[in-house]
């Protein structure tokens, strides 16, 4: 009858700092969820069948971020998801643009930080300016 979130339910790199922001994005999801059931008076049957598979997408994305970052140094070694090394790419390419662009840059901290969604870097103007970055080096 207990519903786990945060690092009861998965274990990050402490060095991205992701711990307390997977916690509380979790504990935001788990309201939203409750707040609707109230809405329509469902109760609490079925609750974890409802939050835990939001529960994983939100330690999924934190979990692909940071192996995202871990896998841009040549030392990583073992599987890498498939487009990882496009991924990489990409995440250099924006980074060229970082100090020229101060919304780009408040957006890529803020994804970093798990407070602003990663489709804010995916859009088509930012891919676009990170691939020609990318080209250009």
């Amino acid at each position: 009858g207990l519903i786990v979130l945060g690092d009861a339910m998965t274990s990050f790199n402490p060095v991205y700092g992701q711990g307390m922001s997977v916690a509380w994005l979790q504990a935001v999801a788990l309201d939203e969820i409750l707040a609707g059931r109230e809405q329509k008076g469902t109760g609490l049957d079925g609750l974890a069948r409802d939050f835990f598979p939001v529960a994983a997408q939100i330690s999924r994305n934190a979990w692909n971020g940071s192996t995202l970052v871990d896998s841009a140094y040549e030392e990583v070694t073992g599987d890498m998801r498939p487009g990882t090394e496009g991924d990489i790419a990409f995440m250099a390419g924006l980074r060229t643009l970082l100090t020229d662009d101060p919304e780009l840059h408040a957006d890529y901290i803020g994804v970093g930080q798990m407070t602003t969604p990663v489709e804010a870097l995916v859009n088509a103007d930012r891919m676009e300016r990170a691939v020609a970055a990318i080209q250009h080096r």
